[in-house]
């Protein structure tokens, strides 16, 4: 089971490695956790791809995504508080400023990356390869959904956690597209009030879907969700 506390230093520690702000004996700390634990390694490569934005000469102007003092004096308070001194407490202050304030400073520079290329506020909407959550309103009584999808170059993908569907009958999930057209996803078996932990894809991409559909042996629609309409320059 993940230690989240450990998960927690380990992730510090990578931003401080990315700040230089690391000592050796940290370093070699976490070098032995990355050999072994592959989700902090995706988690290094996605901040090097940001420190790496943040490092390209030339890409934008500064003066455009210089944060304003203000923020900065914000960031700072709210990273170091009260725990500036020495001893133990100064040391976490320390181990920790590095990850928040590379963070907060990342946060301000793609917000401007997205005004430059976007022309427009950033909606917070998901991207390709997250998980965007939506919900089945009035499920047959018993039941219960939880369910998601993700944004891929090939399709959609569905993500669904249900209980209380029928034991034995058999569900067809399909996502419509905005054209009205339906495109399958899969099928699956009920089992009564054990849980159904499933993912299913669709040959559809997100920008172009409308509903996910799950309907019953007979056709018959019993869980509906509406999706919001996303712009195609989410998954570019």
């Amino acid at each position: 089971m993940r230690d989240d506390e450990n998960h927690r230093r380990y992730r510090e520690l990578l931003g401080a490695r990315l700040l230089g702000e690391i000592e050796p004996e940290e370093e070699s700390e976490l070098e032995r956790h990355l050999e072994t634990c592959p989700e902090c390694r995706a988690e290094e490569a996605e901040l090097r791809s940001v420190a790496d934005l943040l490092g390209e000469p030339g890409s934008l102007e500064k003066e455009d995504l210089e944060p304003p003092p203000e923020l900065k004096e914000k960031v700072v308070e709210e990273v170091f508080g009260d725990g500036r001194g020495g001893g133990d407490g100064g040391r976490r202050a320390r181990t920790k400023a590095p990850l928040a304030a590379f963070a907060a400073v990342a946060a301000v520079v793609l917000v401007g990356v997205a005004a430059v290329f976007v022309g427009l506020p950033n909606s917070g909407a998901p991207g390709l390869g997250d998980e965007e959550p939506i919900s089945f309103g009035s499920p047959p009584v018993g039941v219960t959904v939880e369910a998601s999808v993700v944004a891929h170059t090939w399709g959609t993908e569905l993500l669904m956690d249900a209980e209380g569907l029928e034991a034995g009958e058999v569900y067809t999930v399909s996502i419509e597209r905005e054209d009205g057209d339906t495109v399958p996803t899969g099928t699956f078996i009920g089992v009564g009030g054990a849980k159904i932990d499933c993912a299913l894809n669709a040959a559809v991409l997100r920008q172009n879907a409308s509903a996910v559909v799950i309907a019953d042996s007979d056709g018959e629609q019993i869980l509906r969700s509406n999706l919001e309409d996303r712009p195609p320059s989410l998954y570019t």
